[in-house]
């Protein structure tokens, strides 16, 4: 239960008003859109570069829902077509079955799909996806970007991570999650 303070502006005296959960969420919402308008903020687009299909949402899938409610626009990015085989050639996963869950994904985020066509374990800190990267910034007009964390250890991830800090250098704020654990010695 959250406790709220309130005074009556006539009288000064306070009142403490106790709310639910979910009471608590709603107000919470209200204050934040009074607090924009006071500022003369509006709500922000935010941009979720992930390499492959589900790494958004382990990574910053919570966070995104939260922007959301709050009434941000959301764009995800995801940038290989995420169809892949293991080292010994069995097939994990379909792009087209990858590509199918990033689109229920994005609709249950009410997000923005944009769906990058570089290949899986492909991914590279060149021109082709610094350029993708600062189009799409620069079209949506990105506020804030998620991206991979920059030290992760698998190869498509930290170079996504290197391209989005370069491409999104003029951004205010970049934020890096972990999708995925890798246990090593």
């Amino acid at each position: 239960m959250a406790r709220l303070l309130s005074s009556n502006l006539s009288t000064d005296k306070w009142k403490i008003y106790t709310l639910s959960e979910q009471h608590r969420s709603a107000f919470e919402l209200w204050h934040r859109k009074i607090e924009k308008s006071f500022k003369g903020d509006i709500d922000m687009n935010v941009l979720a570069v992930g390499a492959h299909g589900d790494d958004i949402e382990l990574g910053c899938g919570g966070s995104l829902a939260k922007h959301a409610i709050q009434g941000d626009k959301l764009f995800i990015y995801m940038a290989t077509t995420s169809g892949g085989i293991n080292p010994f050639g069995v097939k994990i996963r379909d792009s087209k079955e990858s590509l199918d869950d990033a689109k229920k994904a994005a609709a249950i985020l009410g997000a923005e799909l944009i769906n990058g066509s570089f290949s899986v374990n492909q991914l590279s800190f060149d021109d082709a996806l610094n350029s993708e990267l600062i189009k799409i910034i620069s079209e949506k007009k990105i506020d804030l970007m998620y991206t991979h964390w920059s030290n992760d250890t698998h190869h498509d991830h930290r170079m996504l991570a290197l391209a989005s800090l370069h491409a999104g250098r003029h951004l205010n704020k970049i934020l890096m999650y972990q999708s995925n654990w890798y246990q090593s010695d």
